[in-house]
């Protein structure tokens, strides 16, 4: 290829993929692979997401785990982590070879390129790594999430800021601090824990150096490192 059907090729795939995942999360809430029920994405942060993603910028704007369904973040999300990722690498070969093939005509193909680095690099780096995520506690599975009751409830208060040696009466339903009742302070006895194939996706997010991450605050969350 020459440098203007190199240029051509990926502004042409770029544009499908930011196509096909802008209306994957549209029509998410009609389609399977979403077991919590999940609502269609707002056009507007569906664009957001979905141009950020196709550049490898990954700007996240949006909570994963109560946004996005199973399927828009492994079929949308993930390969765009692989393939968004790869295509700066061929784009990074392909002025590699302008500038050592001066006086030659063609970079190479960038189909040929995209191909080679998606199979010969990143997915099997990948795979070994997820298998070591998997290994070390980080969730992988496509159950819906849960609801569990916490061994010791704790409280709130009304800011949502957590209260500090708290003196917690259920049955009177009051919060206690230093002596002083918190009004309007909340007792929480539950927590949402999000069940997904979560190891896939942080995986190329490290090694593509990706932003976007599964949980709304990516890696400081406990379910995406081991």
């Amino acid at each position: 290829m020459t440098w203007k059907k190199y240029a051509v090729s990926v502004l042409i795939f770029s544009g499908i993929g930011l196509v096909f995942l802008f209306l994957l999360q549209l029509l998410q809430g009609f389609l399977p692979g979403n077991p919590q029920g999940l609502s269609g994405v707002k056009w507007d942060l569906s664009f957001n997401t979905a141009s950020s993603f196709v550049t490898n910028t990954n700007w996240q704007a949006y909570s994963g785990e109560s946004t996005l369904s199973y399927l828009t973040q492994a079929l949308g999300l993930t390969v765009q982590n692989f393939v968004s990722a790869a295509t700066g690498i061929a784009v990074l070969f392909a002025l590699i070879r302008g500038f050592i093939k001066v006086k030659t005509n063609g970079l190479g193909s960038f189909w040929v390129d995209m191909t080679r680095i998606v199979i010969h690099i990143l997915i099997p780096l990948n795979l070994v790594i997820a298998l070591c995520l998997v290994g070390g506690g980080v969730i992988q599975n496509l159950k819906g999430a849960k609801t569990v009751s916490l061994v010791e409830p704790i409280a709130v208060s009304a800011d949502g800021e957590f209260l500090e040696n708290a003196e917690i009466d259920l049955e009177a339903g009051t919060v206690t601090v230093d002596g002083k009742v918190v009004e309007d302070a909340e007792i929480v006895t539950e927590q949402f824990v999000p069940m997904d194939p979560a190891a896939s996706q942080v995986a190329i997010k490290q090694t593509g150096t990706n932003g976007g991450g599964y949980m709304g605050v990516n890696s400081a969350c406990c379910y995406e490192k081991s």
